[in-house]
């Protein structure tokens, strides 16, 4: 939901760990409408009902819907966990509202070293919230080390209504820059380690995507 679309869809994920996420997205009328690949470096999208599609990098997300986006953050966001690999620095560790509450520590030296090395600036800020009796990620807040009016906000709830209980069935998304958009996700059942393909092959006679910033 942003301020111009307000859509429900359902939707089929399938994870490799580390390598792979597909998605097969339906309206309720169950057809599919769209399907997408995430992997390290890529991304594939098939738009069945514009007869398009799209292959390209991740910068996409960045220029097009605000998104700050890359496979790690999508896979941490759909499996509730932290984000490795972006903060590089200690965390530091107290109690808030019952939980602990972890939070990029020296944080105005780590800035100050990103903003003196631009090609570095795809740093984040992280606060977590455990539960502090599972150690489950209740809350997880990113911000950009280069941009600190943006902000990707995460809370995890219901997590005994699905077979594993380390993972949330309710995720609630909160993307906050110039406009909101807000992504509810509720997952309505979880099998783990069997065998998945990833099937993604565009159509003879679909058109390339090609984004507009208008």
């Amino acid at each position: 939901r942003d301020k111009k679309n307000d859509v429900d869809l359902k939707a089929n994920i399938r994870i490799a760990k580390d390598s792979a996420i597909w998605v097969s997205v339906s309206p309720l009328l169950g057809i599919e409408a769209a399907r997408l690949l995430f992997t390290k470096d890529s991304v594939k999208l098939i738009d069945r009902f514009n007869k398009a599609y799209f292959v390209g990098d991740y910068g996409f997300f960045a220029d097009f819907y605000k998104l700050d986006f890359d496979y790690d953050i999508i896979q941490s966001l759909l499996l509730g966990n932290d984000v490795k690999g972006y903060d590089r620095g200690e965390l530091k560790a107290s109690i808030d509202n019952k939980m602990y509450y972890l939070r990029t520590a020296h944080r105005r030296k780590f800035k100050r070293e990103v903003l003196n090395h631009r090609d570095d600036a795809r740093c984040l800020f992280q606060d977590i919230w455990l539960d502090a009796a599972m150690f489950r990620i209740n809350r997880i807040k990113l911000k950009e080390v280069s941009n600190q009016d943006r902000e990707l906000i995460v809370e995890y709830s219901e997590f005994s209504k699905l077979l594993l209980r380390q993972l949330a069935s309710v995720i609630d998304v909160q993307v906050i820059d110039k406009d909101k958009i807000s992504i509810g996700i509720k997952y309505s059942k979880v099998v783990v380690n069997e065998e998945v393909s990833f099937p993604i092959t565009i159509p003879t006679g679909y058109e390339p995507i090609h984004f507009s910033k208008e």
